[in-house]
């Protein structure tokens, strides 16, 4: 299991970039999430851009947009969620982590949300194809973001080195892996530049949908200073509070495996 401390300032870029998750082979407290708008309209039906970058700000209580916004990555992992289509909810969630080599237990006592491989899935039938489909590997990056954005109502709002997670998968996911290891190949920790994210339509059957595009600002490299540390530990402390959760629940669910488990040998023997 990964660890929660990190000190910058006594380490070299190298192992800065190891520690953080940058390196070319990786590809639940309150968090604001980086997210692209996809709705018409709010509750209150006022018209809301779609396509633009969206945060929720708990001061304001409300959600703000815009069309490009400047993000500093801190730090990047991932994360299996198995999602539940009838409850409209995830149903289970695994650690999240680095290396692919880790053991990725997850909250329901397996591992990696029960997602299989291509060559396991050969033998399933359509219905355990279909659930499936709905265990994802998410790209989740931890950062900052700063933009001039508007409310729903139009309210001009100044975001300005805001935490957030940006978390992604599907068509996503590729894009921004190619931009970490354009920033990677930069050869220095990637919280010393900024990605400049926009979005670009696109097009699958009928379904249009936007997708993120970016430009990393390698010539403009930033310092990092006491508060970006702490920024930086902050992150550390929520993924291992919800990595405590996960091993929590998964401890949890193994050993009732294994009670039952038992339980169904004594019936066995009695009968």
């Amino acid at each position: 299991m990964m660890t929660n401390d990190i000190s910058v300032n006594k380490m070299t870029d190298s192992e800065v970039m190891s520690a953080i998750g940058q390196t070319l082979e990786t590809n639940r407290p309150i968090l604001s999430r980086l997210t692209i708008n996809r709705d018409a309209e709010d509750d209150d039906g006022n018209r809301l851009p779609s396509g633009h970058y969206s945060v929720y700000h708990p001061e304001l209580e409300t959600n703000v947009y815009g069309e490009n916004v400047d993000f500093r990555p801190f730090y990047t992992s991932y994360q299996y969620m198995a999602y539940n289509p009838s409850e409209r909810k995830y149903s289970s969630r695994s650690v999240i982590f680095r290396n692919w080599k880790e053991n990725i237990i997850d909250s329901q006592g397996t591992e990696r949300c029960g997602k299989l491989t291509e060559a396991q899935k050969v033998n399933l039938n359509d219905a355990d194809k279909e659930l499936q489909k709905n265990i994802k590997c998410y790209k989740m990056t931890y950062g900052t973001v700063s933009f001039k954005g508007k409310t729903a109502t139009g309210e001009d709002v100044d975001i300005k080195d805001f935490p957030v997670l940006w978390r992604n998968t599907g068509s996503n996911y590729n894009i921004v892996n190619e931009a970490f290891t354009g920033l990677t190949n930069l050869g220095k920790p990637m919280f010393k530049y900024t990605l400049t994210l926009g979005t670009e339509k696109r097009k699958a059957g009928s379904n249009r949908f936007s997708v993120s595009t970016y430009t990393i600002n390698k010539d403009k490299e930033l310092p990092f200073t006491e508060s970006d540390e702490k920024i930086l530990q902050n992150f550390l402390n929520i993924i291992g509070t919800e990595n405590q959760y996960v091993k929590k629940q998964y401890d949890s669910n193994t050993a009732q495996a294994v009670s039952d488990g038992d339980a169904a040998k004594i019936i066995e023997q009695l009968a």
